[in-house]
């Protein structure tokens, strides 16, 4: 069904889409989870050592509990699904909760080191722990430094070494924001190169959805064939008949197997890459025109062969061979009159091939979707030897070209640029139909 398509059905209210989790942010959880419970045992030890020690007092011990309160809740929100939801708001507080704690103990205290180590620590920590983006390690960033510039002005702490806390709080924050940056973008190559690999299991399931596709009747076909051989009654020309399906049949799968493993090199290398050689187009024509005939001979068609003089040329003999194969297979295939003829010359430095037979009437839009390759379920609105014929043809430059007149019936014509031919233009053009 069509994008927006809509069925007959009785309205209803419309449910609250829920945000797409993705392997970064349950991993982001984990973190958080082990961190709460790890922030948990230290603050246990913590608060049991400061509550015992010297600096023992009914403010500090209100302060002490406050913060191993919020640690407990923190640890226990991090399994509830409204922390799931929002658990990078709920990250950046508990971390600003923390900071502010510890700028209170310090200011109980007369100790500058704890508030300045948890505003190193809370930064660094979300940026090597946390799968939450540069955004919003930039928003942690700018918390650790406001309540650290808050802290200095409204709690100081008498110290001769503020300037270098002040350089180290710079530089780790600075540190920290590099650090997410860099994370950030390792997880996007990272996702990009699960999306090509997805994108590339795709394809092949298209290949192979393309493959079983056709493959499966001639398959069928030649297995029922072989199981009416089998019976005695069949008549000597009905054999010979059933021997003439079953060649074309293996004919066609074979070049279906072929087409296909040719897609398969399009995936490697993004596109067909021509082996240029020396060779004979004439040659290479006719040996492809001859084993077409045959299969031409069993469908009751007949492949008549018009082929100028050709002089040597640098090509892909084997992508030539092919193209000549596919664009006799469909016109073979579309034909419903007995002649199909097949014409080729050179002129300049163009190799032109034109099939051509008499066939049903074909309509402008199948017309133009004939040299189309598969789509994402693996078929296409045309043939795949079509489309394979056609990547080969403009992997050299050239084209091919669908054409259909009442008169002539079905037009396939192809263009290859090749080097080494002549060009004083006695290789004719082929005849238009």
């Amino acid at each position: 069904m069509a994008p927006g398509a809509k069925l007959g059905r009785v309205p209803s209210t419309p449910k609250r889409r829920e945000p797409a989790r993705t392997a970064d942010d349950a991993e982001a959880l984990n973190v958080l989870k082990i961190g709460g419970a790890l922030g948990l045992v230290f603050l246990l030890a913590y608060a049991i050592v400061d509550l015992t020690g010297a600096q023992r007092g009914a403010a500090a011990e209100t302060e002490h509990w406050a913060l191993l309160g919020a640690t407990c809740l923190f640890f226990g929100m991090t399994w509830t699904p409204l922390f799931r939801r929002y658990w990078k708001f709920w990250a950046l507080v508990y971390c600003v909760f923390v900071m502010v704690m510890f700028v209170m103990i310090s200011a109980r205290t007369g100790d500058p080191e704890s508030r300045f180590i948890t505003m190193l620590l809370c930064p660094l920590a979300t940026a090597s722990f946390v799968s939450w983006g540069w955004r919003w390690q930039l928003a942690m960033n700018a918390a650790a430094l406001a309540i650290y510039a808050a802290a200095e002005r409204l709690v100081p702490v008498a110290s001769q070494l503020n300037t270098f806390r002040w350089m180290g709080l710079l530089a780790a924050l600075a540190f920290a924001q590099a650090t997410a940056i860099f994370v950030e973008r390792y997880r996007l190559r990272i996702r990009g190169q699960l999306e090509a690999l997805e994108a590339a299991a795709r394809f092949r399931e298209a290949q192979i959805a393309t493959m079983v596709h056709d493959i499966r009747s001639p398959v069928a076909a030649v297995a029922g064939f072989a199981q009416l051989l089998e019976e005695s009654s069949a008549d000597p020309e009905q054999r010979r008949q059933l021997i003439a399906r079953i060649g074309s049949a293996t004919w066609n799968m074979n070049l279906v197997v072929s087409n296909v493993l040719d897609l398969y090199r399009i995936e490697e290398d993004g596109r067909f890459h021509p082996v240029l050689t020396q060779v004979d187009p004439a040659k290479v024509i006719a040996a492809a025109a001859e084993d077409c005939a045959g299969e031409a001979l069993r469908r009751g068609r007949e492949l008549e062969l018009q082929v100028a003089p050709m002089p040597m040329a640098t090509l892909d003999g084997h992508h030539l061979d092919r193209i000549v194969r596919n664009l006799v297979a469909a016109t073979i295939a579309r034909a419903d009159g007995r002649i199909v003829s097949l014409r080729a010359a050179v002129r300049g430095a163009t190799l032109e091939l034109e099939l051509n037979a008499h066939c049903a009437p074909i309509a402008p839009a199948d017309l133009a979707s004939m040299l189309a390759g598969p789509d994402g379920s693996g078929r296409g609105g045309g043939a795949l030897g079509l489309f394979i014929a056609r990547l080969m043809a403009e992997s050299a430059g050239g084209s091919v070209k669908a054409g259909y007149d009442s008169e002539t019936g079905i037009t396939l014509r192809s263009e290859i640029p090749i080097a080494g031919a002549d060009s004083d233009g006695t290789a004719a053009r082929p005849d238009a139909p």
